[in-house]
């Protein structure tokens, strides 16, 4: 399987430009799977400068109803028309950040909702044998505390539950790949959901863990940022994290965690061996 950033907060190729988001292109079997969109059409621009074919792309997930991760959604299906997107059911409703002054509309395309390239999931949706979706994660271990900024809602705004947040699961040979968008749900608890009810435990996680925000210098505390590190080193998974993690957050788990933590930024590529190319 090989993993190419499309979009992330970063870059490390001077050729590529990072934007507050993330997108993945993942090559697995006969898939070519985009992993959200970044917040612009600068997916296009970068794709096309790392060589990946958009218009190769079989499916689209919408990790979640921000625009950091679907705002370049329009740019892709202007020269994708056959791609399905799978979008959780209650992702477009409108989403906002709070802020000292004033709100921010953070939400997706409304537009885009009756687009005939797009699906519409809810807490779990199998894609094929080797892969799944999955939401509705409970539980309150690590919630990322910038949460309580986020709301949802038609007409009184409400704090985001995030029942729209999915998660991917993409199964090759012995790996077991775990994509995550931002963890609102929280990275921790989003492993212990994919372990209690579908039996995973993921060889690699890929996204990012809500551990920072664009629109505050304030993140999780470095306490709370060691012990999540803590629980997540003593699993077997190894992570690739970037975006909303945030690099005061990374820079602290990566003392804890050693290798078993990499950074991705635009342009990174992983390749996750598997039993059939060793």
């Amino acid at each position: 399987m090989i993993v190419s950033t499309l979009i992330e907060n970063t870059s490390c190729d001077p050729r590529l430009c990072g934007e507050h988001g993330l997108s993945l292109f993942v090559e697995s079997g006969t898939h070519r799977l985009l992993f959200d969109t970044g917040g612009s059409d600068l997916l296009i621009h970068n794709a096309t400068a790392m060589g990946v074919d958009l218009a190769s792309v079989d499916t689209v997930v919408i990790s979640h109803g921000h625009a950091d991760h679907g705002g370049g959604l329009r740019a892709f299906l202007e020269l994708n028309h056959t791609a399905v997107v799978l979008i959780h059911k209650d992702a477009f409703e409108p989403h906002r950040s709070k802020h000292p002054d004033r709100w921010i509309d953070v939400g997706l395309d409304p537009g885009l909702k009756k687009h005939p390239q797009v699906m519409m999931t809810d807490d779990f949706h199998r894609m094929d044998d080797g892969m799944f979706l999955f939401s509705g994660v409970a539980g309150t271990r690590y919630l990322p505390s910038m949460n309580q900024n986020l709301y949802r809602g038609d007409g009184p705004l409400v704090p985001d539950e995030f029942r729209h947040e999915q998660n991917l699961v993409i199964r090759d040979r012995d790996a077991i790949v775990l994509f995550i968008g931002c963890a609102h749900t929280g990275v921790v608890n989003i492993m212990n959901h994919a372990a209690d009810r579908y039996g995973i435990a993921p060889t690699h996680v890929i996204g990012g863990f809500h551990m920072s925000s664009r629109s505050s210098t304030v993140g999780e505390s470095p306490d709370v940022i060691r012990e999540v590190a803590a629980w997540l080193r003593q699993t077997e998974s190894v992570f690739y994290t970037g975006h909303c993690t945030g690099e005061t957050a990374y820079r602290i788990m990566k003392k804890k965690m050693g290798k078993q933590l990499q950074k991705i930024s635009t342009g990174t590529t992983i390749t996750i061996e598997t039993e059939r190319n060793r």
